[in-house]
């Protein structure tokens, strides 16, 4: 469990990109935008501005995105100009595990009746097959919401309730370690277990915690 000062952002939500004009070497320059639907930093993500445009550069282990863009500095409130660099990362295909097989850095007073999946898989799925999955809370009357996605070999997940949050990041380590919690701040239960081991799960199925109802909004296999 880390401390938040050691965060520097946390949040999730939807992005979008389009083609611009070409920068001066007559580059291809894509513009993206990011709208925020859960913010550690605010509870009102839908006012943050999160743009920027992305520019292909050549690292030392293969191809780079540099961000370019201006957003409100937190600590000034002042629009200040940024820059970022990304890197893709291939997606992982990972074969089906037994219930609970392979997770490293679980709770060890989680209870195993706490999570309700409701919903029966499609036969014929492929077990080598890539998997893509994200849940969702949306519970306005208790200012809650919450977000978990999986991309192949990584689920991470964040959650704001009123005033608290908890963000969680897992990395699957391979067929001997299994998957691994890398970071975890604040108490809130966060389903990333059932996102890592999607088995029985189809879109609509609900994992109950508490009096909170996530569901599988996206489940995609590729």
């Amino acid at each position: 469990l880390k401390p938040f000062s050691a965060l520097d952002w946390a949040f999730a939500g939807t992005s979008s990109s389009s083609i611009g004009s070409p920068d001066a070497d007559g580059t291809a320059v894509a513009h993206c935008e990011w709208r925020h639907w859960i913010d550690d930093r605010t509870e009102k993500p839908e006012d943050v501005v999160d743009e920027g445009k992305m520019y292909p550069i050549e690292g030392d282990d293969g191809p780079r995105s540099l961000e370019k863009g201006s957003m409100v500095n937190p600590e000034t409130g002042r629009l200040t100009e940024y820059e970022e660099i990304w890197r893709d990362v291939e997606a992982v295909a990972i074969s089906d595990r037994e219930d609970g097989e392979g997770v490293v850095g679980g709770d060890e007073d989680e209870e195993d009746d706490e999570v309700e999946e409701v919903g029966t898989a499609e036969e014929g799925e492929e077990e080598e097959e890539k998997v893509s999955a994200v849940l969702i809370l949306d519970e306005p009357e208790q200012r809650a919401r919450g977000m978990v996605i999986r991309i192949g070999q990584y689920c991470q997940g964040v959650l704001r309730v009123k005033g608290e949050f908890s963000l969680e990041r897992w990395e699957w380590m391979g067929e001997e370690k299994g998957w691994e919690r890398k970071v975890r701040m604040g108490s809130l239960f966060l389903p990333c277990g059932p996102a890592m081991d999607v088995l029985g799960m189809e879109v609509g199925s609900q994992v109950r915690h508490g009096d909170f109802r996530w569901e599988v909004v996206e489940l995609d296999y590729f």
